[in-house]
């Protein structure tokens, strides 16, 4: 789970506005943004490192580093080929207040 020290915790979704879509513009993150991600009354922070475009050829190349790592996927916007992915790597927790 999101607890073990070197877990890729990955999250794969629409982009957009359909009830399918649980992503919105991702597109607008950038390098050195802050993920918040809510898990079991806890806050897990994460810090992006890298964004890139992969090919949709049934495959994705996800990069594990040496930390908890948060991998991000949704397709690209304004293309029909590709996918946008995030990578992000822990940063600290924060307890949850009710």
């Amino acid at each position: 789970g999101i607890e073990s020290e070197k877990t890729n915790l990955i999250i794969a979704s629409h982009s957009g506005n359909a009830k399918t879509s649980y992503f919105k513009n991702l597109d607008q993150l950038k390098v050195n943004d802050e993920i918040k991600i809510i898990y079991k009354k806890e806050i897990y922070l994460f810090r992006i490192i890298n964004i890139y475009a992969e090919i949709k050829d049934g495959s994705i190349n996800i990069y594990q580093y040496q930390t908890k790592t948060l991998s991000l996927v949704t397709c690209k916007n304004n293309t029909a080929d590709l996918h946008l992915v995030i990578s992000a790597v822990y940063s600290g927790k924060l307890e949850k207040n009710n």
